[in-house]
């Protein structure tokens, strides 16, 4: 029946499991080939239950009740039609619910009640009873909704069935209580009852829902008449809010885990507020970033400009706590940044009076400053997108040629499989063709090459600020999916080893992408912690790929660093990785620092990069690599040469220097290798600080 339908969120999650085409296929298969009445009445009722199209299944709805008003007159089968009735009855309280039809409604839900009782479906009537308790909410009959509910829940005690059915009951009198009858007391009686319940079926969604709704019952309720609500309280509010989130993460229900992060957000800011203690407000600023993070992931535009527009009131809050003139100016300036983002994704109407507030304070401080600083940032913009254009322009002309010489090629190559013995001299004809257009595709390897050399830093660029290094650059083919990437800063270094899914021109392809998105992330975001920047990267490559309809699965493995410009005897470095280690070679001693087990890309179960922070010593020497140095066949036992002999190479060269130690490899490398071709692309870098 389509009770599912009316009981919200909780069950249509349960549904979706199953209402999938195959299914639906399989059961209007099923209705075609039968000719059985009660048969068909079962599968009518299925496919009810899983077509979402309102009329589709109101169709099927009634030919199960054309069907069972032909039976009503055979007395065996009345257990049956009662059953069928009552089911059918409650699918039609439903849609008429659904069309606004509410008196047409409560007579079908009624109808069904009366079936159920006379088939004592007890599971069905339970179902129906909850369905009018929220028709009469919908119509504003609280007191008369309440009743039902509470029938519901006596049933389902009383027969020991319903459970799921049970803990929407109790949601919904927990709502009427909290949000219609401003009875907290009562409230929390039920959202207690609900998590009690919960532990029989142990449904995670339900336990995330009521530790929420549990929070805002505690705050609305100490909330009223406008009084101070104590510390205690919001911060139970915020360990209540913090476990929700945890349940839905666990899910994967970004909408839900972005609601509680805002809730908290809003609570630190509440603290803030009640006692001016300006820790609290850097805790709530702080919460923004995971809040826009998973509100980015779920795709929800007025969650995003929430965000936004609590982020712009905390950054203007903290500026007013600041003497500082600079200070001052650059939190207004990032105030009004997040409310214009705010304005962008927001489709309601513009606040004029606080965007015009906020303007004026601008003004104030700005104002010798701002033209300066608008042609700059116009001029850079401008450059940034003229380049952007001529990249985006030789990637497509030359993915294009790739494409279209493949495609040619291949359409060639299986003509001349097609080509009889009788037909020699045509095939030696087709044979030149192929080997010119082999020659052409080779060609436009070479020339893909030249682009992919044309993303790679210049070493002599790198050499400027890190003069002791080294880069083992070794293709596996004339492209290749690993590459060395750099980027410099005002005042620091950004330098990595990255290893692109597969190699060659598919590698390449997605190499040259994974660069530009690494760029984009600092220069255009101004993303500078590295594990930000991964983050960020991870979801601008799905982003890009899930617009393909194939659902690619590409990515990428990387090792980044982030090194001082000014760097001593003794240096800080932020360091991540994702699949890919970083070695520190010190006294002759090798740490290894973990990436985090997953890639820049398609991955069950995202988590966001861990930013390492290390202390390195002068003469420290630092190893960036991707997997193909240790996975190249070779030795006696044609094995893999592994990381344990990779590391013996680097201890064994501490007394060589940096260059030194570059050739002693590639000459370890092609001894281990022997006469095996080389297995994957290889890049290693080594940095001395």
């Amino acid at each position: 029946m389509k009770l599912k339908r009316a009981i919200g969120v909780i069950i249509i999650l349960i549904k979706l499991l199953y209402a999938q085409d195959s299914a639906i296929d399989s059961l209007k298969n099923i209705l075609n080939h039968t000719t059985n009445d009660t048969a068909k009445i079962t599968t009518l009722l299925n496919l009810v239950e899983v077509v979402y199209d309102d009329d589709e299944w109101h169709t099927y709805n009634i030919q199960a009740l054309q069907i069972c008003n032909k039976i009503a007159g055979n007395t065996h089968l009345q257990g049956f039609i009662n059953r069928s009735l009552s089911s059918i009855y409650n699918n039609e309280g439903y849609y008429a619910k659904h069309k606004n039809n509410y008196p047409k409604a409560m007579d079908y839900f009624l109808l069904s009640v009366k079936y159920a009782k006379l088939s004592k479906d007890f599971s069905s009537l339970i179902g129906t009873y909850i369905n009018i308790a929220s028709l009469l909410s919908t119509q504003k009959k609280y007191t008369e909704s309440l009743d039902y509910y509470k029938q519901a829940i006596t049933l389902g005690k009383k027969y020991n069935i319903g459970e799921n059915e049970l803990l929407y009951a109790y949601m919904s009198i927990n709502a009427l209580y909290s949000k219609v009858w401003k009875n907290y007391d009562s409230s929390e009686i039920y959202l207690k009852k609900t998590i009690q319940e919960n532990k029989k079926i142990n449904d995670k969604n339900i336990m995330g829902q009521a530790y929420n709704a549990t929070a805002i019952s505690l705050i609305e309720k100490y909330s009223q008449n406008n009084q101070q609500v104590p510390l205690i309280i919001l911060d139970s509010a915020i360990h209540l809010h913090t476990i929700a989130q945890s349940y839905f993460n666990f899910l994967g229900n970004l909408q839900e885990v972005t609601n509680s992060y805002y809730n908290i957000v809003s609570l630190w800011q509440k603290k803030y507020i009640q006692t001016k203690n300006v820790h609290y407000l850097n805790i709530a600023l702080n919460y923004t970033d995971s809040t826009l993070l998973y509100a980015k992931k779920s795709s929800g535009l007025s969650d995003l400009a929430d965000v936004y527009h609590l982020r712009s009131i905390l950054l203007e809050s903290l500026a007013g706590t600041k003497a500082n003139y600079s200070d001052k100016l650059s939190l207004l300036t990032r105030s009004f940044n997040n409310y214009k983002v705010y304005k962008m994704y927001s489709d309601s109407t513009l606040n004029k009076n606080l965007y015009e507030n906020l303007t004026q304070k601008l003004l104030k401080y700005e104002y010798e400053t701002k033209e300066i600083q608008l042609k700059a940032d116009q001029e850079k913009k401008d450059t940034i997108n003229k380049e952007e254009r001529k990249r985006k322009n030789i990637i497509l002309y030359t993915i294009s040629i790739i494409l279209i010489l493949l495609i040619g090629f291949f359409i060639l190559l299986y003509k001349n499989l097609q080509i009889t013995k009788s037909q020699k001299q045509t095939i030696e004809q087709q044979k030149q063709v192929v080997e010119e257009k082999n020659k052409d595709i080779l060609d436009s390897i070479t020339y893909s090459k030249r682009i992919q050399n044309s993303i790679l830093p210049k070493v002599d660029d790198i050499t400027k600020l890190l003069p002791k290094n080294f880069i083992l650059y070794l293709p596996k083919d004339i492209v290749a999916g690993d590459f060395y990437w750099y980027h410099q800063t005002e005042n620091s270094i950004y330098i990595a080893a990255a290893d692109c899914t597969g190699h060659g021109v598919p590698g390449a392809l997605l190499s040259v992408f994974c660069s530009n998105v690494l760029t984009k992330t600092i220069k255009d975001l101004k993303i500078t912690e590295t594990g930000q920047i991964l983050d960020t990267a991870h979801h601008l490559l799905v982003e890009q790929l899930s617009q393909s309809s194939d659902h690619l699965k590409d990515g990428m493995d990387i090792s980044l660093c982030k090194i001082p410009i000014k760097y001593g005897a003794h240096t800080e470095i932020e360091w991540s990785g994702a699949n890919n280690a970083l070695w520190i070679l010190s006294k002759n001693t090798i740490t290894e620092i973990k990436p985090n087990k997953q890639p820049i890309g398609y991955t069950d179960n995202f988590v966001p990069f861990t930013t390492h922070k290390i202390q390195v010593n002068s003469t420290d020497r630092l190893y960036l690599f991707t997997d193909g140095f240790h996975d190249q066949f070779g030795g006696k036992k044609n094995k893999k040469l592994r990381a344990k002999l990779f590391q013996e190479y680097l201890s064994e060269t501490t007394s060589l220097s940096i260059t030194q130690q570059k050739e002693f490899l590639q000459q370890k490398l092609l001894e281990w290798k022997g006469n095996n071709e080389q297995t994957d692309d290889i890049l290693v870098i080594g940095i001395e600080v």
